[in-house]
């Protein structure tokens, strides 16, 4: 926006800028932004724990970065002391800083040295490695995000597993032919735990062993023995069975009275309760339905069968076996499941409904129960696929999911008009300062510059009119081409001296013979002035 040329200063700008720099960046800041941050929330936001801060901490797991590794290394081939330093010579060649090597391999060169070597064993190296890493890497927001994921060792692997799906499903969701890493945590019993990960890099998977003796011992003070095994035909699947030596987590529950006597609920009372739910047998047929899934296409049983691969179509985890087993072996990753059409005749509304979910094994009747409810974020979507809000249950978070998702899109809408309206205002202005352009320099053009600023600014040539006022009338009226008007006295500008006699006559127009018409008026005049012996100050 073009500010005028000759803009009063305004009363609040003085104060402000009288007040001090502090005032003034004050003011520039509320104009730009509507929401003022303070340091204090800043600091906040930093302690906070999210989903940015928990990804960070996996990633020291799944890919550490160059400067984590270095200064595990660091720190390891301090304890080793200097006895070992010929045993470790080898490492020479690796660089003192990585700062500046972004893109650089560091614990790949790492791997490949220290396998080469006959007189360092690579498990042990790497198991410490891992440790002194997780050592230097842990601080009070790391440990909290790791914490988060299970108050033990257990529930911290299993979590692992699904929370992980998650954050790569949010980084890229396109389909891959197969997944760089993956968790798939299984709890053999009490003591044993069964960890397949599966990677591209080979140090990885060995300093993983390190990485999770150390957050068992840091987090969840438990002692672990950990056997890691590769897959001796698909080189990127590792196994670590991992044994539970001691821990200090006591169970203080006692463990619930399997005996179906204890709790009385029929089957109807239960499909109500979730209605997005179904129960398989071991041959993946359906044994049991939620009323939401009866509704969508419970009169197609009879016909299209009771398999679930007719119905469903698995689209998390990726690349999935569609198998007992492993349904099983990925019961603690989320499942994402889109319903397919099956019935060709027929107009199908819910095709392609999605349905977010767990899958639980059932091990007192060897099947899979599935517990979801439907993936959508607003009514559009909801009333598209035949569903209403009475098909989702008080207690899913989906109904909050649809209001929301709701609100928001009308608050968007609310943003984007508010925007076309700020573009027009603005470009209101922009034509009103590009007039304010042509009035200044028509000002300009009649004007001398001190006096046109006067006039733009609003105030009254009063020294002109006085000035006017004191030439002899008749010598104008001589000299010709001066056009008067008689006016009453009482359009003098305030101010004017009132013991002044006369007759108040105002200039209107004036062309001199010798200059062109087109000729500024101010030349116009101080020409005829000049003729009749008068002149023309250039300082009124």
């Amino acid at each position: 926006m073009t500010a005028c040329p000759f803009r009063r200063p305004s009363g609040s700008t003085a104060v402000q800028n009288g007040g001090g720099g502090a005032a003034l960046k004050r003011t520039f800041t509320t104009k730009q932004n509507s929401i003022q941050i303070t340091d204090d929330q800043i600091e906040d936001d930093r302690n906070t724990l999210n989903l940015k801060h928990l990804n960070e901490a996996i990633l020291i797991l799944t890919s550490p970065t160059n400067e984590a590794v270095q200064q595990g290394l660091t720190s390891l081939l301090i304890k080793e002391g200097p006895t070992n330093r010929y045993k470790y010579s080898c490492l020479d060649p690796l660089p003192e800083s990585v700062t500046s090597c972004s893109h650089y391999a560091y614990l790949e060169d790492l791997y490949d040295m220290v396998k080469c070597e006959n007189d360092i064993d690579i498990n042990a190296f790497f198991d410490n490695l891992g440790q002194e890493l997780i050592a230097a890497s842990l601080n009070s927001r790391t440990e909290r995000a790791f914490i988060c994921l299970g108050g033990d060792l257990n529930e911290f692997l299993t979590t692992l597993d699904g929370v992980y799906d998650v954050l790569k499903y949010q980084e890229n969701d396109r389909e891959s032919e197969h997944e760089t890493e993956a968790f798939v945590c299984t709890a053999i019993n009490e003591k044993n735990l069964q960890l397949d990960f599966s990677t591209e890099k080979p140090a990885i998977a060995y300093l993983f062993v390190g990485s999770l003796k150390a957050i068992a011992r840091i987090l969840y003070n438990t002692q672990v023995e950990i056997e890691l095994e590769q897959n001796s035909v698909d080189k990127r699947h590792f196994r670590y069975k991992i044994q539970l030596i001691s821990s200090s987590k006591s169970n203080i529950c006692s463990a619930p009275d399997n005996t179906s006597n204890n709790l009385q609920m029929g089957v109807s009372t239960f499909c109500k309760a979730f209605p997005w739910h179904f129960v398989l047998d071991y041959r993946l047929e359906f044994v049991q339905l939620g009323t939401g899934f009866m509704r969508l296409f419970g009169q197609f049983l009879t016909t299209c069968g009771a398999s679930v691969a007719t119905y469903f179509e698995f689209q998390r985890p990726r690349n999935i076996t569609l198998s007992f087993d492993e349904i099983v072996k990925r019961a603690n990753t989320p499942f994402l499941l889109s319903i397919k059409k099956f019935a060709k005749s027929e107009e199908f509304a819910a095709e392609d409904l999605k349905l977010k979910g767990q899958m639980v094994f059932c091990p007192e009747s060897n099947s899979i129960l599935f517990i979801g409810s439907p993936f959508i974020d607003g009514l559009e979507g909801l009333t598209g696929s035949g569903l209403f809000i009475s098909d989702i249950p008080l207690h899913d978070a989906t109904r909050d999911v649809i209001l929301v998702g709701e609100q928001a899109r009308a608050q968007d809408g609310l943003r984007r008009r508010m925007d076309k309206l700020k573009s027009s205002i603005e470009e209101g202005n922009r034509a009103v300062d590009k007039e304010r352009e042509k009035n200044v320099s028509l000002l300009h053009l009649i004007f001398p510059p001190d006096i046109a600023k006067r006039l733009w600014l609003g105030e009254l040539c009063i020294d002109i009119i006085i000035f006017l006022y004191t030439l002899p009338f008749r010598r104008l009226i001589r000299a010709g081409g001066f056009v008067t008007e008689e006016r009453d006295q009482k359009c003098l500008p305030k101010g004017f001296p009132s013991h002044i006699p006369g007759t108040c006559h105002f200039l209107t127009d004036y062309k001199h013979s010798d200059l062109h018409e087109d000729a500024p008026i101010a030349q116009h005049i101080e020409a005829g002035l000049l003729d009749i012996g008068l002149k023309w100050d250039h300082t009124l």
